[in-house]
């Protein structure tokens, strides 16, 4: 009888064990419901290849080639508008035309007697000032005069009280005054006929008395300026 209940309770333990291992085996088995294989693979979905390829619509290539825009060669050429036939003589169908880029003007900012001598060319400069009444009345002569003398005398003004240091260390004792100089630098040396009708004052050297300056203080006409050159043997 013992015997037999022993049995019995030995099979009803093995009984449990089995029914137990047969539950934690369905509950730590989950493979199949935690495969989530398929539904986590978006590759079809996260693939924005031909979305985010604007390669046509990022080149502007046309619209950002302004060539024929940007070349204003023809408006920029005023070659012909910068040439004049002022002082021209015709004479046997024969002109000269003076390039007014190249012209050289009135008025100097610099006091340089090379380069006022550099043209080869008999010189006058007139030293005065837009404050003086005198040099205002001659302005109209001298710029008449300079105008129709152009390429056979030169012609230099200054405005030496507005800046000194363009009288070039000259005896600028008033304005307006006028100093003449051969091509060469030498002074001019009035004749006796010139100075009989227009006073210079002529400037020597004392220890040697050498003639170094001829100047003119007060107004000159335009007429005497054709005197003053003539005498000097240019032909106008």
């Amino acid at each position: 009888m013992k015997k037999g209940i022993k049995i019995l309770i030995v099979l009803i333990i093995l009984a449990l064990i089995v029914f137990v291992f047969f539950l934690k085996r369905e509950k730590m088995a989950p493979v199949e419901t935690t495969t989530p294989v398929e539904t986590t693979t978006p590759v079809e979905t996260t693939t924005p290849v031909e979305t985010t390829t604007p390669v046509e619509t990022t080149t502007p290539v046309e619209t950002t080639t302004p060539v024929e825009t940007t070349t204003p060669v023809e408006t920029t050429a005023p070659v012909e508008t910068t040439i004049s036939a002022e002082n021209s003589t015709p004479e046997d169908d024969e002109q000269d035309y003076i390039i007014e880029s190249e012209r050289i003007p009135l008025e100097y900012t610099f006091f340089d007697m090379n380069e006022f001598l550099s043209p080869g060319l008999p010189l006058m400069i007139d030293m005065g000032s837009a404050s003086c009444g005198p040099c205002l009345t001659m302005k109209s002569d001298l710029e008449a005069f300079y105008n129709e003398s152009y390429g056979k005398v030169t012609v230099r003004y200054a405005d030496i009280w507005k800046d000194p240091s363009l009288s070039g260390g000259f005896p600028a004792l008033a304005v307006p005054v006028q100093y003449f100089f051969n091509p060469d630098g030498t002074p001019y040396n009035p004749s006796e006929e010139v100075l009989s009708q227009i006073g210079f004052s002529l400037y020597s050297l004392r220890e040697t008395g050498e003639h170094v300056l001829t100047g003119h203080y007060g107004i000159l006409t335009k007429d005497q300026m054709y005197m003053i050159f003539r005498d000097m043997g240019v032909d106008l």
